[in-house]
């Protein structure tokens, strides 16, 4: 099964919220504020999506480059393996 995207759970919590909302009273007042929450929750999901995409691509740019300088420099490989770590620039 398919897990929904946290904008479907935004909408249905937002369709669950408005037929409650249109009561009165703290439930309600409590309510929104979940309704909010969940908002917030879906905002910082999608940034995080966002992230994770873009440290991908970094990832593979990094490891392309580090290929492009093993090719250019054979020894590089022994000197990388013995390196305690190092940096792509």
């Amino acid at each position: 099964m398919k897990m929904p995207e946290f904008s479907d759970i935004a909408e249905m919590a937002k369709s669950v919220f408005g037929k409650v909302g249109e009561g009165t009273g703290k439930g309600v007042q409590a309510l929104k504020g979940v309704e909010s929450l969940i908002g917030k929750v879906s905002d910082t999901a999608q940034g995080l999506a966002e992230q994770a995409e873009n440290l991908a691509t970094l990832h593979d740019e990094a490891h392309a480059a580090l290929a492009r300088m093993k090719e250019w420099d054979k020894s590089l490989k022994s000197k990388l393996e013995k390196a305690h770590g190092y940096a792509v620039f």
